[in-house]
């Protein structure tokens, strides 16, 4: 299985953020910046399934050249590869514009599933998957009947599929 998750470099919200004069984005270098936490939990849940189920785990992180550091934390963790795009035209994109540049290297890259946080702690808008185009877009999900002790549900669905995870329990359809 080709397990790609997306990775966001962010500001450590432990730290405070200042906006940049000139373009009102936030300062990344002027706070301690970290693989969003969401976004952690979505390697660690590719580890996992990778190993449970076999296959290899990409890393796909879109950001300044500072985003490497994120890519290469990830690949610390376990993950097989790394892919980071990067170009001064992409600074200050808006989630349309990221989950597009995203959708466009997963298609390059190819994929079975694709697992990445639900939002960031940075922008906090959730909707890079749900802006994907729709041949990226979870095609068929269902759930099974019942429910584990954990209050996790399984789903099946027709590969490519695109999870989100929201805490360290695991990942939900997106």
């Amino acid at each position: 299985m080709r397990i790609t998750v997306c990775v966001k470099q962010v500001p450590d919200t432990g730290t405070d953020r200042e906006l940049r004069q000139d373009d009102s984005t936030v300062a990344r270098d002027a706070a301690d910046a970290v693989i969003n936490e969401l976004d952690e939990f979505a390697i660690e849940e590719g580890l996992r399934l990778a190993e449970k189920h076999g296959g290899e785990v990409t890393i796909l992180s879109m950001g300044p050249d500072q985003a490497t550091e994120s890519v290469r934390k990830a690949l610390a963790m376990g993950a097989d590869k790394g892919l980071h795009v990067s170009d001064p035209a992409l600074h200050g994109s808006d989630a349309l514009v990221t989950s597009a540049v995203l959708a466009a290297a997963l298609s390059q890259a190819g994929f079975d599933l694709v697992v990445l946080g639900s939002e960031s702690t940075d922008a906090r808008t959730g909707c890079s998957p749900r802006c994907w185009p729709s041949g990226l877009a979870c095609r068929s999900c269902r759930s099974r009947a019942g429910s584990r002790p954990t209050g996790s549900r399984s789903a099946s669905a027709a590969s490519p599929i695109t999870a989100t995870t929201w805490s360290r329990r695991g990942c939900r359809p997106s």
